[in-house]
């Protein structure tokens, strides 16, 4: 009765019935979701951009602003997003997600008035706090909207808010801290926020659970308690093999991302607002193209075993990074940074694939639960572990290399992408029994 009950609310709140809504609305929708992951990764992001002129005021090692970056945040986030993940497969996603992004935004603001390390450290750490709600809610409400052979697009543009959003982090944290400081670049990220949180509570309405999917009666049934969902994902080697060959790549993948401003300005002294406006032009041409054409190709060459989805991210983690070497290595600035383009296109491929394989992967009642597993070990272990692992690996290798030391150790950290790779091609054989294990 109560699941049911949940499900009459939905067609309340759409103000139609459950078997359909419009295809105008869901684009709206879709542009909601879009905007609120864009603002999630700015305020995310923005901290690489930033993290050499905080290091000189508060006098940091690279350890140290690797903690800021990196694990300072994702760790917070790590511990939070399963017990929030559990309260979108259970209540209204619209509602936690309004107060998710009104929580997180005014807490990056709170960033700009840190006066320490330790007080940024807690203000990084806060809004790991609210971003925790962010994608598995948007990933639940998104598989709830569209059909299975629509979701890869859907879930590329919702990834492809991430992806603008880290570029928007990286252009206003590079201009504004270099003309008004950093402490005002978080100011700019956390403002737009707050006024996107009302849009969200005025304008995203809740559909019903499993409303696009064939075995319709399972959405029907209240949330398996979490020791069960659990256990059906684990079942799943597929969903296991993924996750940890991801996991590993993000090892490799989000320590290149917090660190290559940082090493732009310090191997090839290119200046703060000259590197936002060549990393911009490398992510418009790179990040932008490759998640729209993951989510086009898996789209477009749909198979209903999942098959595509992983052979879109063995592509990603194999090419990306061979072409990350060539960036690190090359003498030539410009060089580098057309590389890099190239590389960022490549890294891009595996988003949209990933999202979607979750939610295939899982049932309708606990989508919001998978995707939440995936995030933790992605943001605890690759996005927190990523940034540091590079920053002390660069203070090791500092006394032998000096100012080069950190091109040799984000180098070093490539390994991760390939060992995540074998992990992939391992779950390609039993991803189309898993697919249909989840759905019967």
């Amino acid at each position: 009765m109560e699941a049911m009950s949940e499900i009459e609310r939905g067609r309340v709140e759409a103000g139609q019935d459950a078997a359909t809504f419009d295809k105008r609305y869901m684009w709206v929708v879709l542009a909601i979701l879009f905007l609120i992951n864009m603002v999630n990764y700015m305020d995310r992001f923005i901290m690489s951009i930033l993290v050499e002129p905080v290091r000189k005021e508060f006098g940091l090692s690279d350890t140290e602003a690797g903690l800021l970056t990196g694990l300072g945040f994702a760790l917070v986030y790590g511990l939070l997003i399963l017990p929030v993940a559990r309260l979108s497969d259970r209540f209204c996603r619209n509602r936690l997600l309004a107060l998710a992004v009104a929580a997180w935004s005014v807490l990056t603001t709170l960033c700009g008035a840190a006066t320490s390390f330790t007080t940024l450290l807690l203000a990084r750490a806060g809004v790991g706090v609210g971003e925790a709600a962010g994608l598995p809610a948007s990933h639940s409400l998104a598989s709830d909207f569209f059909p299975s052979r629509q979701r890869a697009m859907a879930l590329a543009v919702i990834g492809l808010g991430g992806t603008v959003g880290s570029t928007l982090g990286l252009l206003i944290g590079g201009v504004v801290s270099q003309h008004y400081g950093w402490r005002h670049a978080f100011f700019a990220a956390g403002l737009p926020g707050i006024v996107l949180a009302l849009v969200v509570f005025l304008f995203l309405r809740e559909p019903p659970r499993g409303l696009n999917d064939t075995a319709s009666a399972s959405a029907k049934d209240p949330p398996p308690p979490f020791l069960v969902a659990v256990k059906l994902l684990l079942r799943r080697k597929a969903y296991v093999h993924i996750v940890a060959g991801v996991t590993l790549a993000s090892i490799a993948l989000m320590g290149i991302t917090a660190w290559m401003p940082a090493f732009f300005m310090r191997v090839h002294h290119v200046p703060p607002a000259s590197l936002s406006l060549w990393m911009t032009f490398a992510q418009v041409c790179g990040s932008y193209v490759g998640t729209l054409a993951s989510g086009w190709a898996c789209t477009r060459l749909y198979r209903p075993d999942g098959s595509m989805l992983l052979t879109v991210m063995s592509i990603s983690f194999g090419v990306s990074p061979a072409l990350a070497l060539v960036v690190f290595l090359a003498p030539d600035t410009h060089v580098a940074l057309i590389v890099f383009a190239a590389q960022s296109f490549a890294m891009s491929l595996w988003l949209s694939p990933y999202y979607t394989s979750q939610q295939e992967l899982a049932g309708a009642r606990y989508r919001a639960t998978a995707s939440a597993f995936g995030l933790i070990f992605f943001n605890v272990i690759g996005a927190g572990l990523g940034p540091l692992i590079v920053g002390s690996l660069s203070d090791v290798l500092a006394t032998r290399f000096g100012d080069q030391s950190l091109r040799y150790a984000m180098a070093i950290c490539l390994i991760f992408c390939l060992w995540g790779l074998a992990h992939i091609r391992v779950a390609s054989r039993t991803m189309a029994a898993d697919v249909a294990d989840a759905r019967s």
